[in-house]
């Protein structure tokens, strides 16, 4: 292990971040290094009070264990690993009715965007009509769905304006969907319907 001192830059080029992150009047720093180190402390409280910029920096990953994490207003994310723009963090909330019908949220709000297709009979001309009973397999990541607070479809590709699309039976489990011609044409019939679908959901 070794403690050494000097200008900032130095180690690991503290000021050379694409944010500005840290006060350019602060030229000094300690380092405190080892190929095996590990530090542990473990105090009743900790508290860093740093008057220009702070950074957490790590070649594997940052785990923050904690029941409870609060963020700032002003966070901000990384959309990509091609891009150095911040993006604002998105938040949701459910209206009581909601809360009421299908649970409240006890983690966080989150968003599933997936497809699945209908067939619209053949001989059902220009009002086909169809429906399925769609069960959630899990999320995106196979995880199990707790809650749904909202499905959103939307019908794409050939034929999507001429049709509509309603759903039904929405619980955790999955929902009901229908889909029908709208009248406009008979090209809807027999045709294999795209349904692309937004859920707002809370994980297990």
């Amino acid at each position: 292990m070794a403690i050494t001192t000097g200008d900032g830059n130095l180690y690991d080029e503290l000021r050379s971040t694409p944010y500005d992150t840290f006060d350019p009047n602060g030229v000094n720093a300690a380092l405190i290094s080892g190929e095996q180190a590990w530090f542990r402390f473990k105090p009743v409280n900790f508290d860093v009070v740093a008057s220009g910029g702070m950074r957490l920096k790590a070649g594997k990953q940052v785990y923050i264990d904690t029941p409870n994490l609060f963020l700032p207003d002003k966070t901000r994310m990384i959309g990509g690993n091609n891009t150095w723009t911040p993006y604002p963090a998105v938040f949701g909330s459910l209206s009581r009715s909601l809360t009421d019908t299908y649970g409240g949220l006890q983690c966080n709000l989150g968003a599933f965007v997936f497809e699945t297709s209908v067939v619209l009979p053949s001989n059902g001309g220009s009002t086909a009509y169809n429906s399925i009973n769609y069960t959630f397999p899990g999320d995106g990541e196979n995880n199990k769905i707790e809650n749904c607070s909202a499905v959103f479809p939307q019908a794409y590709g050939a034929y999507s304006s001429a049709v509509t699309v309603g759903i039904e039976n929405q619980s955790s489990s999955g929902f009901k969907m229908y889909v029908r011609g709208t009248g406009v044409t008979s090209g809807v019939a027999g045709q294999s319907m795209t349904i692309r679908l937004l859920v707002f959901y809370e994980v297990s």
